[in-house]
């Protein structure tokens, strides 16, 4: 067993080495490699992150990211800081995850919990946010939203594979509807044009026959005169 001089600085060794891996720039995150870079949800064997869930469109956004660059170059620090941006198109799933998050802010990922840090990122200082990862997080831990399962590509394939005979047999319908319609539309103007013509017929047969007794009548009044 090592003396205790030896063992202190075995302890410092250690400390030091794990300090080493910790980086000096804030780690991007994204759909991609959130889960597999910080194990929130199967383990966190990766360490403790400290992850900024930003959003550009907010007026603080900016300052956020600032802090946490400046944090990320703490010598002293023992978490590995972090950035998700949940506005872009490409984290759809991340921001869907933590829905329930309202960026810009902080969240402490360890001991298999999330912690989020209160109040206002605007108010928020180096100061308070170390003495937030060191100690300040207890007592309000909560559970880690499980990581959304991917789309199966091969589904995603099948669901999207365009079946061109059921294609062509719809346009088809459609054009055999449509040219349906239209002889159906120009039978009935035929129709209407026949009936109207009869019609026309059969008044000016009835108007002849009514026009002959008339002139009789109008002749045999003029010779009784």
């Amino acid at each position: 067993m090592p003396t205790r001089p030896g063992y202190m600085l075995a302890l410092l060794a250690i400390v030091g080495l794990a300090a080493a891996q910790i980086p000096d720039v804030v780690i991007p995150l994204t759909n991609e490699n959130f889960e597999h870079d910080t194990q929130a949800a199967t383990g966190q064997t990766t360490g403790h992150w400290f992850v900024l869930f930003n959003s550009p469109q907010h007026h603080r956004s900016k300052q956020a990211s600032e802090l946490w660059a400046e944090l990320a170059q703490d010598e002293d620090k023992e978490v590995i800081f972090a950035e998700a941006d949940l506005d872009d198109k490409e984290n759809k799933r991340l921001a869907l995850r933590f829905k329930q998050l309202q960026p810009p802010v902080g969240v402490l990922f360890r001991d298999r919990q999330m912690f989020v840090m209160p109040g206002a990122i605007k108010d928020a200082t180096k100061e308070s946010v170390t003495a937030f990862w060191k100690g300040g997080y207890e007592g309000q831990g909560l559970a880690v939203p499980k990581e959304a399962a991917k789309p199966d590509p091969s589904v995603i394939e099948e669901a999207t594979k365009v079946d061109w005979g059921r294609v062509k047999f719809g346009f088809g319908m459609l054009l055999f509807g449509f040219l349906f319609k239209n002889w159906a539309k120009n039978m009935a103007k035929e129709r209407e044009k026949k009936e109207a013509a009869a019609a026309r017929a059969a008044g000016g047969a009835t108007g002849g026959a009514g026009a002959a007794p008339t002139a009789a009548a109008a002749a045999g009044k003029a010779k009784s005169s």
